[in-house]
C-alpha cells in the first residue's frame, strides 16, 4: 500500500477591487476643420452652477373634458343570484353584467331603477 500524499494546492487569492479615478485631461490642440485655427489646451473644471429651469404646470386629467358615448339603460334581468341588465352604448345593445367592460365603459355596480358605470376614471350613473 504505497499511497502519495499530495502537496498543499496553493489556490489563487480572490482579486483585490482596484478603484482607478476616470478623469482625464483633454488635451485639443488640433486644428479647427471648420475654421483653420488651433484650439487652445483645454482644462478640466468642474462648474457647480444650478440652472433653473422653468416648468410648465402640470395639466389634471380631470380637468380635460371627456366625450361620453351615449348611454341609455334599458332594464336588469335578475336571476337567481345575480342580477343583470340591458345597456344601449352608441346604438349598440349589451347584456351587462357587474365588474364587466364593454366598448371601453365599466359597469360598476347594477340597480333595478339605474347603473353607474364608469369611463377614463370618471363615473356617472344612468337612470332607467
Amino acid at each position: 500500500d504505497n499511497y502519495t500524499i499530495p502537496k498543499k494546492i496553493n489556490y489563487p487569492k480572490p482579486e483585490q477591487k482596484i478603484y482607478v479615478d476616470d478623469t482625464i485631461q483633454l488635451i485639443a490642440n488640433y486644428p479647427d476643420p471648420f475654421l483653420g485655427k488651433t484650439k487652445k489646451q483645454i482644462s478640466s473644471k468642474k462648474n457647480n452652477s444650478v440652472k433653473k429651469i422653468q416648468s410648465k404646470p402640470l395639466i389634471n386629467q380631470s380637468d380635460i373634458p371627456v366625450k361620453w358615448p351615449v348611454i341609455k339603460f334599458d332594464g336588469t334581468i335578475q336571476s337567481a343570484n345575480k342580477i343583470q341588465g340591458l345597456l344601449k352604448i352608441d346604438n349598440e345593445q349589451y347584456f351587462i353584467s357587474e365588474s364587466e367592460i364593454y366598448n371601453n365603459v365599466y359597469i360598476k355596480k347594477i340597480y333595478s331603477d339605474s347603473v353607474i358605470v364608469v369611463f377614463h376614471n370618471q363615473s356617472k350613473s344612468i337612470i332607467k
